[in-house]
């Protein structure tokens, strides 16, 4: 019993944690679609838009766009992840180490066997198997299903798999910032972005299971998605993440996460376009839109301009 207490318990840390790291690989390269921010009577900045996972298709810019500048200005908090813990778990360890029937009350009435057989290759391939010299996804999938939120189920089944063997866009533009030597300063505080958490509706996390199991090839990784950001189409992308949100708890969601973290984050970053010579790592989906970044840069008289980088090799 100990050893599956122990087991348990590491799983759940793990995937809170999101604690995944993967080596990088040889790809097609390409040029990255970013945006110049111009104004007058400033230096320009430049938006790059963030991709918070590996994708196939979604490449990141060489240390070229640092070039000029001085400051990498990011999505995120410095300590959001020293923060992060584990969901709780709706039933004691005890008891899901010996029965395997026992659920968390938001999974009633969905289709257990279809849900676990979506989640178990996706989370095979986030936890990274081959890493825990462990098949189980059993395991991993009976703690995910006796958390108390659907959190991390959500957020998993969200994620593309298999992952390509490269770092995500911001990994890599995080590693090029560093080598070019220029700040980084981090665009949320740990305060505010948890005080947006609380308010995302309860229900949101099912709702969004619910749905993709409606859709069950369609994640992060989805064409459309990879297309949009590839083309630098942000308002196309914002549309088609609008028209996923079908549910009243969905809909919040996007108001709270989205909508409303794009507002605090655009308030943060304001003295730095004012100074000028700014790298802008924000993620693709809180570029488009009427709320989005680029509204709000149009409505406060910056002059935006599509441009192309070239891609790190």
């Amino acid at each position: 019993m100990g050893d599956n207490q122990t087991t348990i318990r590491k799983i759940s840390t793990m995937i809170a944690l999101a604690a995944i790291m993967v080596l990088r690989c040889p790809v097609a390269f390409a040029d990255v679609d970013a945006i110049q921010i111009e104004n007058s009577n400033t230096k320009p900045s430049i938006i790059v838009p963030a991709v918070h996972g590996p994708i196939f298709g979604i490449q990141a810019p060489s240390a070229a766009v640092f070039v000029g500048k001085t400051v990498l200005v990011s999505e995120g908090t410095a300590d959001r992840n020293a923060d992060t813990q584990p969901d709780k778990l709706e039933h004691p360890i005890s008891e899901i180490a010996l029965d395997s029937t026992v659920f968390a009350s938001w999974v009633h009435e969905i289709d257990i066997e279809k849900l676990k057989a979506r989640l178990q290759p996706h989370l095979a391939c986030y936890t990274g198997q081959e890493m825990l010299r462990t098949g189980n996804t059993e395991m991993f999938t009976r703690v995910l299903l006796n958390m108390q939120t659907a959190r991390l189920a959500e957020f998993i089944l969200e994620m593309p798999c298999p992952q390509p063997a490269t770092l995500s866009r911001d990994a890599v533009v995080h590693a090029e910032a560093q080598k070019s030597g220029v700040l980084i300063k981090w665009l949320e505080h740990l305060d505010e972005w948890k005080a947006v958490q609380k308010e995302i509706p309860d229900d949101y996390y099912r709702d969004a299971i619910v749905e993709m199991l409606k859709r069950p090839d369609e994640n992060l990784s989805s064409p459309p998605f990879v297309s949009f950001v590839q083309n630098g189409q942000y308002d196309e992308l914002d549309a088609w993440i609008r028209e996923r949100k079908v549910t009243p708890s969905q809909k919040k969601m996007y108001d709270y996460e989205i909508t409303k973290r794009t507002r605090l984050m655009y308030r943060d970053m304001a003295p730095y376009l004012r100074s000028g010579g700014a790298v802008i790592l924000i993620g693709a989906a809180h570029i488009g839109g009427p709320d989005g970044l680029a509204a709000l840069l149009r409505r406060d008289g910056y002059h935006l301009r599509p441009i192309t980088l070239p891609a790190n090799k």
